[in-house]
């Protein structure tokens, strides 16, 4: 993890250089070409089980279809599937101000009322636009609608989209809404109320989601059974996305597949599907209130994670239920934890089953792209989907974590209703797959007005945004692109990981202990988050801060958890040494004895001094922290004394010498990296400290005699009291606050006992130098070198 987590903040920095010059040149109208992929998108198509099963009815029965509305639908499906949509619509928790809106009001105000098309002509090096047409939307005119059946007909579906191309004429056609705003200053300046620090209130009106009901038909088992499972993705428009990555327009979802409470997590018959959708002859095989979640799949940033409420069944009582989980064997850290969160979503406080899955719009994004923003909280509508508040490693632009508010106990937040947003009959907007309209748009104006926003290859935005990494590969999508409709996303009429959404399935951890320095990051400082954030990811200010001050201001009894996908991961977290230290150390430190008098004194004399340190063994403790498995954060606590000997010589006779007791204590922190990340490990590390040291009990030995000097008088050119702490800490001048002592080392750690659940345990053997100055308070200001041998214990989880 620390080689990807170096790499990755290479990458990003490599990123932040190349894309300043790209960010240089304003993106416009006249060359926003540059940044778009040089195809239309593909669209997405039915699947085969929807179409057989009849999932909207059947068009072939003209006796009993009716499709009043023109949206594809049989009016009595409609009824039925709507009333599933809102049985089973979520409940979404806003990290910021920003909920899921209904793009159609953006027209119907005439917010956003045009739709853009830009031809542009591709046979020359340097693309240009040959025509812009506009549509509008808003407007019943026949003009208005003749262009957008003409526009329908040459995007449709159903035309031949990969044509033959001549080689003088090859055109592009970029369709696009524009919607307020162009970056993260005007978006909040066009959504956010300043007082109220919400969504302005004549937005708040357009809360909305859309709900495409689907049936999957997964591969047949081994024993060739087959089955379905009826899916509901509901899918969420937001009209900008300020994260990592800033675009304008923004399409989420995620997806809740049904299942019947009786079946747990087997597959549906064909007929208990129809007995869902109530056809005829069906409607009393399986009773209504039967019908639960059997998972709910929440997509974020390519990737997406899947919550399972049948394995274990939930729906059990709570004592099958226990029993089933102790049977069930966790292929990932704490996974047991998930198990308990899935489970107390299942219910509601009176004991009913809820069937309304709960998710968590956005995070706070904690990349080292804070560090180039203002203060202030940007970077924070991604607009991901989340299941639970906490703390997501590599989930964001360039590897980036995200940082998800909000109260692990979900009905806490239900308690406050500003802080969620939940859905109604007339706030679900049910849509078909587009199989069903193609042919509508083509017959009637009112078809086209409501349903070629499906149909048309439309980039909801404005189609480039300046944002990181925007040009650095031309034509290409870097996540800077209006995002295309829901029918052209990889993940339409599709079930967990598929095209462009891989598996997060991550490992459980506690966020007490950062993983790396960004962990400590606050959305909200910005730049500044390269100061005091920073500071207390180093060593020695992390243990300060995390042990000693945090848990008085902070709440650390119940920390967000945090979540790491990869399949190697850290088998220890922190880390516990108690130690001896045999040393060899300078013999400078008896210098601390000397003073003005003994300078006169030999130098009347014409004496030599002689400097020992005799030691004995110091013992320590170390408290570490480890970020992966190769780089650790190491804090360390001496005690150590000695015994100092300052003498005065007239070579070889030694007539006096002064000794005193010597109390070291120090607090020091390393940067710790290992060769090899198993059992054993050679490890090299450096680091500073600081380090205050005193004399007490100094005492004179006179051993021979000088000419014409009263003994007595030797005695009394050392002060029997004891000095003072030299390198005391004091709160002024500010230079005493910087460490006073700089170290290496090298060593060997082997850890016969290594657990990635109970712990690990194992001994260490290292050399350590450490280097400072003896003290400006000190008539001599020496350098000191003291070196230790150190063989200790290590514990640790």
């Amino acid at each position: 993890m620390p080689t990807r987590f170096f790499v990755s903040v290479s990458f990003q920095v490599i990123v932040v250089c190349l894309t300043a010059r790209c960010l240089a040149q304003e993106i416009t109208k006249d060359n926003y070409l540059k940044y778009v992929p040089l195809s239309s998108p593909p669209i997405l198509c039915q699947t085969e089980a929807s179409r057989d099963l009849c999932l909207y009815g059947n068009e072939q029965d003209t006796s009993s279809y009716k499709d009043g509305n023109l949206d594809g639908i049989d009016d009595s499906r409609y009824q039925r599937l709507k009333e599933l949509c809102v049985k089973f619509s979520p409940i979404l928790f806003k990290n910021d101000y920003m909920i899921p809106l209904n793009f159609r009001a953006f027209i119907k105000d005439g917010v956003t009322p045009l739709l853009y098309s830009d031809t542009w002509d591709l046979t020359r090096a340097e693309h240009r636009v040959i025509t812009r047409e506009t549509i509008n939307l808003a407007l019943a005119d026949p003009l208005e609608d003749v262009k957008l059946l003409h526009l329908i007909r040459e995007t449709h579906p159903d035309s031949l989209r990969t044509a033959k191309v001549q080689p003088t004429h090859q055109t592009l056609k970029v369709l696009y809404f524009d919607f307020p705003g162009e970056d993260e200053t005007t978006w909040k300046q066009a959504y956010h109320n300043i007082i109220s620090k919400d969504l302005q209130r004549s937005y708040q009106e357009y809360s909305m989601i859309y709900a495409h009901p689907f049936i999957h038909e997964p591969q047949p088992d081994n024993k060739g059974k087959r089955g379905y499972e009826f899916v509901i993705q509901y899918w969420f428009f937001y009209p900008f996305n300020d994260g990592a990555n800033n675009h304008e327009g923004d399409w989420e979802h995620l997806n809740v597949i049904v299942t019947s409470k009786m079946k747990a997590d087997s597959l549906l018959s064909q007929e208990e599907v129809w007995s869902l959708l109530q056809v005829d002859g069906y409607t009393d095989m399986i009773p209504d209130s039967s019908w639960v979640i059997k998972r709910v799949e929440y997509y974020f940033h390519q990737l997406v994670t899947i919550w399972d409420y049948t394995r274990p069944n939930v729906y059990l009582d709570a004592q099958r239920w226990k029993a089933e989980v102790e049977r069930s064997r966790p292929e990932r850290k704490e996974e047991q934890r998930k198990w308990e969160w899935v489970r107390a979503r299942a219910f509601q406080d009176d004991g009913t089953i809820n069937t309304h899955p709960i998710g968590y719009i956005a995070g706070d994004n904690k990349g080292f792209n804070q560090l180039l923003a203002l203060p202030g909280g940007k970077n924070r509508d991604s607009h991901g989907t989340y299941p639970i508040p906490g703390i997501y490693k590599g989930v964001g632009a360039i590897g980036a974590t995200e940082q998800i508010h909000g109260s692990l106990n979900y009905r806490q937040g239900l308690q406050r209703r500003s802080q969620f947003v939940s859905y109604t009959d007339d706030q679900i907007e049910l849509v078909p797959d587009w199989e069903r309209v193609k042919d509508l748009v083509l017959q009637s104006p009112q078809a086209r007005r409501n349903w070629s926003w499906l149909i048309l290859p439309v980039r909801w935005g404005f189609p480039a945004t300046a944002s990181p990494g925007a040009g650095i590969v031309p034509n290409a999508d870097t996540g800077n692109l209006g995002i295309v409709g829901p029918a052209y996303q990889t993940a339409w009429n599709r079930v967990g990981a598929c095209d462009r959404f891989a598996l997060y399935d991550p490992h459980i951890f506690s966020s007490a202990f950062p993983m790396s320095p960004v962990d400590n990051f606050s959305n909200r400082w910005g730049f500044l988050n390269a100061t005091l954030p920073t500071v207390l990811s180093l060593p020695t200010y992390n243990y300060l801060w995390g042990f000693l001050i945090k848990p008085l201001v902070v709440d650390r009894f119940d920390p967000p958890p945090l979540f790491i996908s990869e399949d190697i991961i850290p088998f220890r977290r922190v880390g516990f040494v108690f130690g001896v230290s045999p040393s060899f150390e300078d013999d400078a430190f008896a210098l601390l004895l000397h003073n003005e008098r003994l300078r006169q004194f030999i130098q009347a004399y014409n004496l030599v001094r002689r400097l020992e340190n005799r030691w004995t063994l110091s013992y320590y403790g170390q408290l570490n922290f480890y970020l992966g498995r190769r780089l650790a954060s190491e804090n360390l606590f001496r005690v150590a004394q000695s015994t100092v000997r300052y003498s005065l010589t007239q070579p070889p006779k030694v007539l006096a010498s002064f000794e005193g007791d010597l109390r070291l204590i120090e607090l020091s922190g390393s940067l710790r990296y290992n060769f090899l990340p198993e059992r054993f490990q050679p490890f090299l590390k450096s680091g500073y400290g600081y380090t205050i040291y005193k004399v007490r009990s100094a005492r004179p030995l006179i051993t021979g005699t000088l000419d014409q000097v009263d003994p007595a008088t030797i005695e009394g050119l050392v002060d029997r009291s004891a000095t003072a702490w030299f390198h005391h800490p004091k709160f002024w001048p500010p230079q005493r606050w910087w460490p006073n002592t700089w170290h290496f080392g090298f060593g060997l750690e082997f850890l016969p006992v290594k657990s990635y659940t109970s712990g690990h345990m194992g001994a260490k053997l290292e050399y350590e130098l450490y280097v400072h100055r003896l003290g400006r308070e000190t008539p001599e200001n020496a350098t000191v070198a003291r070196q230790y041998l150190n063989l200790a214990l290590t514990f640790g989880f």
